[in-house]
């Protein structure tokens, strides 16, 4: 996933192990700009000069380590992105893309709102998997990046069906 960020995107990254993983992977790019509403990514981004790196601020769940709420909101509704990184809780076929972030999925929605390119990640334990709150149908993604597993070629094969741009890492 972090292969798809070229040097002068700007790139929104949302809350999760798989963005966080991904977010690492940004210390080598040069002269991208990294949107988040996640402590922990801004944290580990901060401090490299070859990025510029906003922090979304607004009200602070310390269990998720994320920003949301109204000041987040209208912190967002600034900035237009090239590229969004988003993690999901679950993709299925039918009932898109949900998350148990109830009370950041107004975030996620606006995330995407405000990304030219939507770029999905998930780990095989998400496909076919529904949870809480609906964030998007999986034909508003362009890309969905996931870990290869031979018994999901079939799974990869229907989102493919979808008009999506399958990656298997």
């Amino acid at each position: 996933a972090a292969q798809l960020i070229k040097e002068g995107d700007s790139v929104i990254i949302n809350v999760g192990s798989t963005s966080y993983y991904v977010a690492q992977e940004f210390k080598t790019k040069k002269n991208i700009i990294v949107i988040t509403n996640t402590l922990m990514i801004f944290n580990e981004l901060a401090y490299y000069k070859n990025l510029t790196t906003l922090f979304l601020g607004g009200l602070f769940n310390s269990e998720m380590q994320v920003t949301y709420g109204d000041d987040t909101i209208e912190q967002l509704s600034k900035y237009k992105a090239d590229k969004l990184i988003i993690g999901m809780d679950g993709i299925d076929i039918n009932a898109g893309a949900t998350t148990y972030n109830h009370f950041e999925d107004t975030i996620m929605r606006l995330m995407m709102e405000r990304s030219k390119e939507k770029i999905l990640i998930v780990d095989d334990s998400k496909l076919g998997k529904v949870t809480f709150a609906h964030i998007a149908p999986l034909t508003d993604f362009d890309t969905v990046v996931t870990n290869y597993v031979p018994q999901h070629e079939h799974y990869y094969e229907n989102l493919r069906d979808l008009g999506l741009n399958v990656i298997t890492a």
